[in-house]
């Protein structure tokens, strides 16, 4: 009875997500944010319009972001380009999420308190909010759950430890800020080895699983357009235009100890 009741919740909240897909953002969400699917899309749609990536200088999505612009863009290709297709990633993004909490409450919980959660998490406005919105805040934040998705289920298989590795990697190339929570993810493997609830090689898979993607990434990608990337960390919104390595480097590790819980949507829903 319980399985029908999940393929009930899952069908009702797939096509309740789908509903008027396209149409205008919240009321009251912040008015500076709307903007922000513009933008977040841009590069795809020039790349299905005009065959470019670059038909101008606005460049943010194809490296701030770039696998969620690869996932839109063959969205595009596919059911061209339109509010309700560039939204799908976010949406299909985010029933991935309720998915993966349904099995991390139910290990501690039992199936039907967490049928009931996952219900109520996918009707929560805020969460609507964010979701039926082309950026790729909800595809980061899926992958950076799946860490603790695939971590969950090391004492089943230890290679959990490296998909969770693929996972922070994943992070990162759907928006670069995911990179924010490296110091987050640091000391909760520091405390955990300090309990005895992961070891060394579980760790090293980890490491494994973020190198295999993004050093490739980072010689064939990053490396060719670094000339782009300290242009857009100059950019005011992200270091006050002025790009310092050791700056940078020194703000990254002192994150967790300066927490803005809503400063960035994505810390939100981390927090939640």
């Amino acid at each position: 009875m319980n399985k029908i009741f999940l393929f009930i919740t899952i069908f009702l909240l797939a096509g309740f997500h789908l509903l008027f897909l396209d149409s205008d953002p919240s009321p009251i969400k912040r008015w500076g944010d709307v903007s922000d699917e513009g933008y977040w899309i841009h590069n795809a749609r020039l790349n299905i319009l005009f065959n470019n990536y670059t038909k101008d200088d606005m460049e943010m999505s194809r490296f701030g972001a770039p696998l969620f612009n690869l996932l839109v863009k063959y969205v595009f290709m596919f059911l061209g380009v339109s509010y309700f297709s560039a939204r799908l990633i976010p949406v299909i993004s985010f029933w991935l999420i309720l998915i993966m909490m349904y099995y991390l409450i139910k290990d501690h919980y039992g199936q039907k308190f967490s049928i009931q959660s996952v219900f109520i998490f996918g009707i929560v406005h805020e969460m609507l909010m964010y979701t039926k919105w082309a950026t790729p805040i909800i595809t980061e934040i899926m992958f950076l759950l799946s860490i603790l998705f695939f971590y969950q289920n090391k004492n089943v298989n230890k290679n959990f430890c490296f998909l969770s590795g693929l996972a922070f990697s994943l992070a990162i190339l759907s928006k670069i800020t995911a990179v924010l929570f490296l110091p987050s993810l640091i000391i909760f493997f520091l405390w955990e080895y300090y309990f005895n609830e992961i070891s060394l090689k579980e760790i090293l898979l980890f490491v494994y699983g973020v190198l295999l993607i993004l050093l490739p990434v980072s010689i064939f990608f990053i490396y060719p357009n670094f000339y782009n990337y300290q242009i857009m960390f100059d950019y005011p919104g992200y270091t006050a235009g002025n790009f310092e390595f050791f700056s940078t480097l020194k703000n990254l590790i002192l994150i967790p100890f300066n927490f803005t819980l809503f400063k960035y949507p994505s810390t939100v829903f981390i927090f939640i």
